[in-house]
């Protein structure tokens, strides 16, 4: 698509018809908008951004009628040097142009609407799975210290309740405490590490339950939930790779 831009565009340049010169330049803008939203999907797709696909859409369609309409009309046309003014002045063009609006335009808005809602969705649910995780841990955790009354005994239970302990096989639970110290952590590295407790997640959890995407050590995306442990002090933090 690149290349046939291109060639418009050398044709343009080479032209010493000013109709046909604008009806070139028309020709190469419309494929350049295509090629872009063309490009725009790879990103969309990566990303699930029902707004990209908005764009990506939108970059086409109008890329499209560019290109129509200079393909439509003469070199030699009245028209020719301001391709745009004949939707003024002819009614089937309006009409081509309305009936791709609504064959073509309104489907993909609603398609758009449907993916941005079933994210919404999904994003719900995956929030509410982990609050739960992370509300059964701190649970488990407090009732097992009100029992022993016990500190270090209760410290052992968490690790006991903790490794091993895979969210979808790739996420993992821990401990942190008041202060922001890690007092247990399945990955070893990580124990005696400030910035865990740093966490934005895990200082809202310090009051509340907290869910949500944050930034977790070494810059890796993470979707979890943090608990507290109000009779410890305690958050018990649930989380998974983005």
């Amino acid at each position: 698509l690149l290349g046939l831009a291109a060639s418009y565009m050398f044709h343009a340049f080479r032209s010493s018809n000013p109709g046909e010169r604008t009806l070139s330049w028309y020709s190469a803008g419309g494929i350049v908008l295509i090629a872009s939203g063309w490009m725009m999907r790879s990103v969309a797709i990566q990303k699930e951004m029902a707004v990209l696909l908005g764009g990506m859409w939108g970059l086409i369609m109008f890329g499209s009628s560019l290109w129509f309409l200079a393909e439509m009309l003469s070199e030699n046309s009245i028209y020719a040097t301001r391709p745009l003014q004949v939707l003024r002045s002819r009614i089937f063009l309006k009409l081509i142009f309305l009936f791709v609006f609504l064959l073509v335009i309104l489907p993909q808005v609603a398609m758009i609407g449907a993916v941005h809602l079933n994210q919404r969705a999904i994003t719900n649910e995956v929030h509410k799975n982990f609050s739960a995780r992370a509300e059964r841990l701190a649970e488990d955790i407090e009732n097992h210290f009100l029992r022993v009354r016990d500190i270090n005994a209760t410290l052992k239970y968490s690790e006991k309740h903790i490794v091993n302990d895979l969210v979808h096989g790739k996420g993992l639970s821990f401990i942190v405490g008041r202060d922001g110290k890690v007092l247990f952590h399945p990955d070893p590295s990580l124990r005696n590490n400030p910035q865990v407790g740093k966490l934005s997640i895990i200082q809202q959890g310090l009051h509340d339950i907290a869910v949500g995407e944050y930034t977790g050590t070494y810059d890796i995306r993470y979707t979890g939930a943090a608990a507290p442990l109000r009779s410890l002090g305690w958050v018990a933090v649930v989380q998974e790779p983005v």
